[in-house]
């Protein structure tokens, strides 16, 4: 998504230097469900298969003096730890997020670093949105549906917090043109590619938009479907679909190769850094047929997990990268070797992994010059990239 040259410094508010768990919630139970995010430690990840998942008992939800309806809140059942609450992943095991329902369910003010995918989220109050943040930490929201009311105020609002949403939708049900307010407000770090709001006045409302571009990316997405317009600013609004849809994206359409600097960690790990940490990454495009944006982020889980016994207990990397752009031919990823060799033991033997069709496979790289050097192992740059000390 942005770029800049840096090497990495990634800090992680670690519980205990094991291996992470992987958490499965029994189907269609939500006790289960609040349970296993309270039994969560650092890094570990709570699976959800596909079921219905209430967090209140439908139609009869109590009602407080704001006309609020009390929504189970994900960010309170997580378990702290010394005042510090861990970095998790929440995934829906469905075969696409509407086979894996959370009812009655919100995340407010978490104040921690979390990914949510393939799963969809919906509650019965018009005054409060699902997703609430005001914190320093970073949220993904990743091949995610969140419904609200057709006369919800908002379905995302983002305060001074980061936040991608990246092959998402958000939409009032049902989705009238212009009748709920804004379906992503933020006045923080977004970056929303690929996805699409639906049934709100405004698509995206950008408030006190920075001129860096570090701190936003907004590409690929459809605002305009039952949506009237989009602002980039509370004082005048105005209809930015045109200007957003313009935005130069960072893979560019060409023949001779093309090379992108190291990506910022759109989650953001380390506090307190506008600009940073970065991913120790280059990535060369040999040939791209249709422009689009490419993103990497580091995930704050090992899921999927290392399935191999023989393996010892270091901590592996893991790297999601997600690009709109068609390409013509495999992108080459060159990782910055001291920023990697740097999370494992001295002299450890590293090798690089992707995981596919179920389990973990070999990519095969080359060690050349200060970066270990491969090919994405797909013309379609979606995916998990893993180092394993082995």
């Amino acid at each position: 998504m942005l770029i800049s040259r840096c090497s990495l410094i990634l800090y992680l508010a670690s519980f205990n230097p094991g291996v992470a768990n992987i958490l499965t919630v029994q189907p269609n139970d939500f006790d289960d469900l609040e349970a296993k995010i309270g039994q969560a430690a650092d890094q570990d990840t709570i699976l959800v298969p596909p079921g219905n998942y209430i967090g209140k008992e439908n139609g009869q939800w109590p009602v407080d003096s704001n006309y609020n309806n009390n929504p189970k809140n994900i960010c309170d059942m997580v378990s702290s730890v010394g005042g510090i609450k861990p970095n998790i992943i929440i995934k829906g095991t469905g075969s696409s997020p509407s086979k894996v329902k959370l009812v009655g369910i919100t995340l407010q003010y978490c104040r921690f670093f979390l990914v949510v995918e393939n799963l969809s989220m919906s509650f019965c109050d018009s005054f409060r949105s699902i997703v609430e943040q005001d914190n320093d930490r970073g949220l993904i929201l990743r091949n995610v549906i969140i419904t609200t009311p057709y006369t919800s105020r908002y379905g995302i609002d983002m305060m001074s917090s980061r936040i991608g949403i990246i092959d998402s939708h958000i939409k009032t049900s049902p989705a009238i043109p212009g009748i709920g307010a804004t379906g992503v407000s933020s006045e923080g770090h977004v970056t929303m590619l690929n996805s699409e709001v639906k049934g709100y006045t405004y698509g995206i409302v950008l408030r006190g938009l920075s001129s860096d571009p570090d701190r936003w990316k907004i590409y690929g997405n459809k605002l305009d479907k039952n949506t009237k317009n989009c602002s980039t600013s509370t004082s005048s609004f105005v209809s930015c679909n045109p200007s957003l849809s313009n935005i130069a994206p960072n893979t560019p359409k060409g023949n001779s190769p093309y090379i992108l600097g190291a990506l910022i960690d759109i989650l953001h790990f380390s506090n307190n850094q506008s600009s940073g940490p970065y991913i120790p990454v280059t990535v060369t495009f040999p040939k791209v047929l249709k422009a689009g944006e490419t993103t990497c982020y580091r995930l704050p889980s090992a899921y999927p997990e290392d399935n191999i016994s023989n393996w010892p207990p270091f901590r592996p990397q893991y790297f999601q990268f997600d690009s709109t752009a068609k390409l013509g031919q495999k992108a080459v990823l060159e990782f910055d070797k001291v920023a990697i060799d740097s999370e494992f033991p001295a002299n450890s033997n590293i090798q690089v992994y992707t995981f596919m069709s179920g389990g973990w496979v070999l990519v095969p790289h080359v060690i050349q010059g200060a970066g270990y050097t491969f090919s994405f192992p797909t013309k379609k740059m979606s995916g998990l990239i893993a180092f394993f000390a082995v």
